[in-house]
């Protein structure tokens, strides 16, 4: 059974999104990941990245992934 390459999609919106920004400030993408704490729990960050210059523009981290 053949596997649809998902990640191949995934790169080349992302190289679209870079090539596409005008300047900073304008463009942001973000990411949610989960960090191991020990006794099966969980920490989870978030991240707003600027496409443009690539920093992060903000953060956050909670112990639960509900929206705030």
């Amino acid at each position: 059974m053949a596997r649809k390459n998902y990640s191949a999609e995934f790169n080349a919106d992302v190289v679209r999104l870079y090539q596409t920004t005008p300047g900073a400030n304008l463009k942001f993408m973000g990411d949610i990941t989960y960090l191991p704490a020990g006794d099966g729990e969980f920490l989870y960050l978030v991240a707003a990245l600027d496409c443009l210059c690539h920093r992060v523009v903000g953060w956050s981290i909670a112990t639960d992934h509900g929206a705030q």
